[in-house]
């Protein structure tokens, strides 16, 4: 599995973003509907760090 910060939607309306610039709600979606194991667990991680941290966007972050 790759890591939160390297692993990309590989589709949908975020296409080849990396999960860590995809916004909090679509986050928790994925996490909650997608049948995809890694990619539901790399946006569950994300989620739950921006949780914890109190970190919620509403739009796709830039590259670092």
């Amino acid at each position: 599995m790759q890591t939160t910060s390297d692993q990309k939607m590989p589709w949908g309306k975020f296409k080849g973003i990396e999960i860590w610039r995809l916004p909090s709600g679509y986050l928790k979606w994925v996490a909650e509907n997608f049948d995809h194991k890694d990619i539901c667990e790399a946006a569950d991680e994300e989620w739950q760090w921006r949780e914890k941290y109190n970190k919620h966007v509403n739009e796709v972050l830039e590259k670092k």
